[in-house]
């Protein structure tokens, strides 16, 4: 009776700590979109406010990562992480989250969008208007988040 109640009892905790692991990856994955996202809107605020073209690069598997950038063309200058200003504004998606950089599908091809002075999104500085939905996904394990920029108006969602 007593080997029964233990192994009874073995099965419950397997069964809690597996539900937990799979929430635990849940949230991950959710916070890394919602990063992802945030500095995507805070690129086309910085955009708008400045009244100059600012942008976002990323780099997909094996890297993970994405940096945020001013540009007028010619030069690009990396944006200051505004928590910490001794760093640019560099962001390590694996690093930070354990999620990797599934694809980055922008129009053209590319790997960045660049918001003019009115939070449109551009496939680069002075380059084509984007007019097609933009998309970013993100995953870990199974589970995947998609990051979207809507076409003309540069809106940012998470699907």
């Amino acid at each position: 009776m007593e080997l029964v109640m233990v192994v009874v009892i073995l099965g419950i905790m397997s069964v809690s700590i597996f539900i937990s692991i799979g929430f635990i990856r849940g949230i991950r994955i959710t916070s890394a979109a919602e990063k992802l996202a945030a500095d995507i809107r805070f690129t086309k605020s910085q955009a708008m406010s400045k009244v100059l073209w600012e942008g976002i690069s990323f780099e997909v598997t094996p890297t993970n990562k994405y940096y945020i950038y001013q540009t007028n063309g010619t030069i690009s200058t990396a944006e200051t992480d505004p928590a910490d200003f001794r760093n640019s504004l560099i962001i390590n998606l694996n690093d930070k989250f354990g999620v990797t950089i599934n694809s980055v599908s922008f129009q053209g091809g590319g790997n960045r969008v660049v918001f003019n002075g009115l939070g449109k999104p551009y496939s680069d500085y002075n380059g084509t208007l984007f007019t097609q939905d933009s998309t970013i996904v993100l995953g870990l394990g199974t589970l995947t988040r998609t990051v979207t920029i809507t076409k003309n108006t540069g809106r940012v969602t998470i699907q």
